[in-house]
């Protein structure tokens, strides 16, 4: 009987197959990243812009303290030039979305409108200075237009107490 030797050669180096499964990981790992800084960014910017409102109510407080009423009111720059903001402000040329920001006063309200904010980040926004409406029938749609790619949210702030409404 004769006994045939099947000689075996050393694989050396890597294959398709691996190279594949190596790709599709790193794939899956960048996919998952992404979409979690999107969001991650998303909401940083909202909590941006609550900050930013809260801080120009902060302020409206402080010109309503000084001047009776918010008759006299006609833009930002009215509070910025009293120096009603809290020191930490350093920038209010506009929202973190790179829209406006116009606040505007007539006798016993104010009005903050931010403008240029994308819809679902308005809803965002919405949704979290919703609380302090003061009025349990608003709903975060009441606020925002969500038709357009952009939106512009409005609250307006009322004297004596700080309730935010003025749905769109």
């Amino acid at each position: 009987m004769k006994t045939t030797k099947i000689s075996q050669r050393k694989v050396i180096g890597i294959g398709l197959l691996e190279i594949m499964l190596v790709l599709s990981i790193m794939s899956l790992i960048i996919t998952l990243a992404t979409r979690y800084f999107i969001v991650t960014a998303a909401s940083q910017k909202t909590n941006e812009a609550v900050e930013m409102v809260n801080n120009i109510a902060t302020a409206g407080e402080r010109w309503l303290v000084a001047h009776n009423d918010y008759s006299e009111l006609t833009s930002l720059e009215d509070i910025q030039n009293r120096n009603f903001f809290p020191e930490t402000i350093s920038d209010t040329s506009g929202n973190p979305w790179g829209g406006s920001i116009t606040v505007s006063g007539s006798k016993n309200s104010m009005v903050i409108e931010l403008g240029g904010i994308p819809s679902a980040n308005c809803l965002s926004l919405a949704n979290k200075l919703l609380p302090a409406t003061c009025d349990p029938t608003y709903k975060a749609t009441d606020f925002c237009d969500t038709k357009d790619a952009s939106s512009s949210f409005a609250i307006k702030i009322t004297q004596p107490n700080t309730c935010y409404g003025t749905p769109k």
